[in-house]
């Protein structure tokens, strides 16, 4: 995990507030100084805040895409209107968006759901096959009427591929999209 704030005592509050979690945490205290440490490091979740001296957050979290693809991004700022909310979303493409001050379980979910997201995406990429169909018929469990429904869309979707002049990776995306379409449902 990675912080970034311009102010040391709210990194310093930071580190203290997760010191107990298994999480190897990270800090810096510019958006330059961030991509470096995103480069070097395996990061599962950048917090950062948005008004920093020279590169601001929302800049840092859009450009951390590049370093770092899989990386989850939590914008903790102090100003939050819906200008900025939204240059976090379509720009920064993050999270979660928590104000400060925050609050302490508030901030720790939001980073825990983040954790659990940067899973999901790892094991997507990795192609963990096992874990994905497991997660697929785990949603089903939640409704006895979907049983099978997700095989029954990935066989559909790989039929229509057929027909396509398709690569072999992105016939794999198409059958794990296709099992993972309804995971959504999973917290209804």
């Amino acid at each position: 995990m990675l912080f970034v704030d311009d102010e040391s005592n709210i990194l310093h509050s930071l580190r203290r507030l997760f010191r107990h979690e298994p999480l190897r945490v990270l800090q810096a205290s510019s958006g330059e100084e961030a991509l470096g440490l995103l480069r070097d490091h395996d990061v599962a979740v950048l917090v950062s805040d948005n008004r920093m001296p020279g590169m601001g957050g929302i800049e840092l979290l859009a450009r951390a895409g590049g370093a770092s693809p899989d990386t989850v991004k939590i914008l903790l700022t102090g100003y939050a209107d819906l200008e900025t909310a939204l240059a976090a979303i379509n720009r920064g493409e993050v999270f979660r968006f928590v104000t400060k001050p925050w609050e302490d379980g508030e901030l720790k979910r939001a980073v825990a759901e983040a954790v659990e997201r940067h899973r999901l995406a790892r094991a997507l990429r990795d192609a963990d096959e096992g874990k994905l169909l497991s997660l697929a018929q785990a949603i089903e469990l939640k409704d006895a009427y979907t049983r099978g429904h997700c095989d029954r869309v990935a066989l559909y979707a790989l039929r229509i591929v057929e027909g396509l002049a398709l690569g072999d990776d992105l016939k794999c995306q198409i059958r794990y999209g296709s099992w993972l379409h309804d995971c959504g449902k999973i917290g209804v």
